[in-house]
């Protein structure tokens, strides 16, 4: 596996690799001390002192006569697999610092290791193309202005960078999709590279990530290091640098209308998350990351889609594989500490990002940095320039370690994500209406399953009427705003929809997004598990196509043949549209006939049988 630091041998100018990596020789009592640059941190790793309980890490100016301050402490607990490391990131890029650590036995301070003193490394790319949060020394983050016309000039001036407004805030405010390739066909909606998807601060006060969004995109833009040809030789990577401008203008978590975007992604009631939805549609990214921020715990917190409805492989290669076998491994040798995020939820987790990738068939993740140093960065107080670089870089190092896990296992995402489709294609499995799949944790944070369809449905019906349903804010309530259509909002989704005759839709659960269409369309999602009710889940209530009756009955009118399904669970009396008033009786008859045919030729029927189901169709009445 390969981590940042690694990623940093690949980047480094041929003959000045030796000099990213001193050690300085142990000190009696004292750890032997390396330490190796990152973008925007340092590695400090020691050897093992007999009988530590706690490590300290101290750094100072290269310059500076006087001892350092401590930056960091160790505990046992940081790992799961107790890595000797500390990522320390907070100090000036470019600048010169010097380190030392010492081991605490018995709560009794040992002797402090010989100092190691490296240059940092600087910013990546361009000076001209730095943000607001770089330029200000990291005492303040880039203002919306500055983003806009930022990401703006790096199109300009990348040839591997296109730059998409894909819409616009209730306020106005542009929302800006840059689209990095190597390949003139990837920067196109259906480029033959895979996709990475990158989203940022769908939370407005969680500014950080945006940070690391536009710094990613710098690099990727401009970079010629090998690293960033290797990425970029078998995917193109797609950034939002921010999902919620209106809020993060202000440092609101909502957006201008007090939604929470990251509970919309499923019913997309909002322009930020509907031209989310359309990307994602356009381009079916493999692997989404989704980055947040808390406000306190480990460096970075992460979790995936739970859904059970989610395909198998590709939840545990998300869990599993990824996360727990790959970052979390990892980030312990780059001195990340790492932990899985907090599931519980009760305004429908399933709408959350990470979820709704997963049920869109990408591998999600969610990133998420804590505001708060906490005590294991001593010396770095909340809110300073410290802390704020950790934040930033950490993201920075996260988004850069899920593209080379991206790199590194894509046959295996390929091969989960094409099983999924090939599984929903097939309506093959239950349905769960609510529950998750439990995590690794002790004690462990689980969601009961206790509503499943087995067999599953044909799929949904709706009404014309409930094609053309809008959300909006409640009378009388400011500020005014009103959805796209259910129809429209269906669409975004990319979820297939077939008009029958006019007179009602169809939507078949035997489509790629099988997952996800139970959460907008099943008349019975509440759940002892949801207390909240269905704030951000469900369209509409449509009605399940699931008429497993012994014969195909037309109206009141028995045929008498067998009601037979074909492979995706479809029986005949699914197909037939007769509890809606027709206009005609020539219209539903032709409706029967295609039906008919339809059956014919999945074999579902004789010609004896389909003349006894149309005589029945004849005798109905219906559209008369």
């Amino acid at each position: 596996m390969v981590g940042s630091r690694s990623i940093r041998r690949l980047i480094a100018p041929v003959g000045a690799l030796a000099a990213l990596v001193f050690a300085a020789p142990a000190m009696a009592q004292a750890p032997a001390v390396t330490v190796e640059q990152g973008d925007g941190f340092a590695t400090v790793s020691w050897s093992e002192v007999a009988g530590a309980t706690e490590y300290e890490i101290e750094r100072a100016p290269a310059s500076a006569a006087e001892a350092g301050v401590v930056v960091g402490r160790w505990l046992p607990t940081r790992y799961r697999t107790g890595e000797l490391t500390f990522a320390d990131s907070g100090f000036v890029l470019g600048e010169s610092y010097r380190w030392r650590v010492r081991a605490l036995v018995g709560g009794a301070a040992r002797d402090w290791s010989a100092p190691v003193t490296q240059d940092t490394l600087e910013q990546v790319g361009p000076d001209g193309f730095l943000t607001g949060f770089e330029r200000s020394g990291a005492t303040a983050f880039t203002s919306h202005e500055d983003e806009v016309e930022l990401v703006e000039a790096i199109g300009r001036a990348s040839r591997r960078v296109a730059v998409q407004t894909i819409g616009h805030t209730l306020q106005g405010r542009p929302l800006q999709l840059a689209t990095v390739s190597t390949s003139d066909r990837g920067r196109g909606k259906r480029g033959h590279k895979p996709k990475v998807l990158i989203l940022c601060t769908v939370h407005g006060g969680e500014r950080a990530p945006r940070e690391a969004c536009m710094i990613t995109l710098r690099r990727l833009a401009f970079s010629h290091d090998r690293w960033v040809a290797r990425i970029l030789s078998r995917s193109d990577v797609l950034i939002v640098p921010t999902v919620n401008p209106d809020g993060q203008a202000i440092a609101e978590r909502t957006n201008s209308t007090g939604q929470d975007l990251n509970r919309d992604h499923i019913l997309i009631r909002h322009p930020e998350s509907y031209a989310v939805s359309k990307v994602i549609r356009d381009h079916r990214p493999n692997l989404i990351i989704d980055g947040h921020e808390l406000g306190t715990g480990a460096d970075l917190s992460l979790l995936w889609s739970r859904s059970p409805n989610v395909g198998e492989e590709l939840w545990s290669l998300a869990q599993n594989h990824m996360t727990w076998g790959w970052i979390f491994g990892t980030a312990a040798a780059a001195g990340w500490s790492t932990a899985q995020y907090p599931t519980d939820r009760l305004d429908n987790w399933e709408s959350m990002m990470q979820n709704t990738a997963g049920l869109k068939n990408a591998v999600g993740q969610l990133q998420e940095s804590p505001q708060n140093s906490g005590p294991m960065r001593p010396n770095a107080p909340t809110g300073s320039p410290q802390t704020i670089r950790r934040r930033v870089y950490s993201h920075v190092w996260g988004f850069a370690e899920h593209l080379e896990y991206h790199h590194r296992n894509l046959r295996a995402i390929e091969e989960a994500i094409e099983d999924a489709e090939e599984d929903n294609e097939d309506n093959r499995g239950p349905i769960y209406l609510d529950g998750g799949r439990d995590v690794p944790v002790t004690p462990p944070s689980q969601y009961p399953i206790t509503k499943v369809l087995d067999p599953a449905p044909c799929g949904y019906r709706l009404m014309p009427e409930q094609m053309q349903v809008r959300a909006g804010n409640a009378p009388g309530t400011e500020p005014v705003w009103t959805s796209e259509t259910v129809a429209r909002r269906l669409a975004a989704h990319g979820i297939e929809v077939e008009s029958v005759g006019g007179v009602a839709y169809d939507v078949e659960l035997g489509q790629r997004l099988r997952p996800l269409i139970p959460y907008v369309l099943d008349p019975e999602l509440e759940s002892p598990g949801r207390p909240l009710g269905l704030p951000n889940i469900s369209m509409v209530r449509a009605q399940r196509l699931d008429d497993r009756r012994a014969t195909v009955i037309v109206g009141d009118r028995d045929s008498g043949v067998p009601n037979r399904t074909d492979r995706i669970g479809c029986s005949i009396n699914d197909r037939i549209t007769d509890e809606q008033p027709w206009t005609s009786r020539r219209a539903f008859l032709r409706h029967i006939d295609r039906v008919l045919d339809e059956a014919r030729d999945k074999r579902l029927i004789d010609r004896w049988a389909a003349d006894r189901i149309e005589g029945a169709a004849e005798r109905s009445g219906i559209g008369s």
